[in-house]
């Protein structure tokens, strides 16, 4: 599985300060962050330019700002892009 372990602990960390409690699962080729069996977060690294990825659930209200972010771009793995799904480049991580 191709993702940044350091990343998923920083995110494990926010979790935990906040008390959120978060099941963490191996799949799509990476790591899931899941609340109430819905992913919220994953990791995995590109593997076309071997960079870290970090795909993040956005509520509908959320949606137009957070693809406004530099680097911020629809979950485009699957076709059509996924909705209030976005990926965040290694830039901004």
């Amino acid at each position: 599985m191709a993702y940044n372990e350091h990343l998923a602990e920083r995110i494990h960390q926010v979790f935990r300060e906040k008390h959120v409690a978060v099941e963490e699962k191996k799949m799509m080729g990476g790591c899931c962050f899941l609340m109430n069996d819905k992913m919220c977060i994953g990791l995995d690294t590109d593997k076309n330019t071997g960079k870290d990825r970090l795909m993040a659930r956005v509520g509908p209200e959320a949606e137009a700002e957070a693809l406004k972010k530099t680097g911020s771009k629809p979950m485009d793995f699957y076709w059509p892009p996924h909705e209030r799904l976005c990926i965040c480049g290694s830039r901004r991580l």
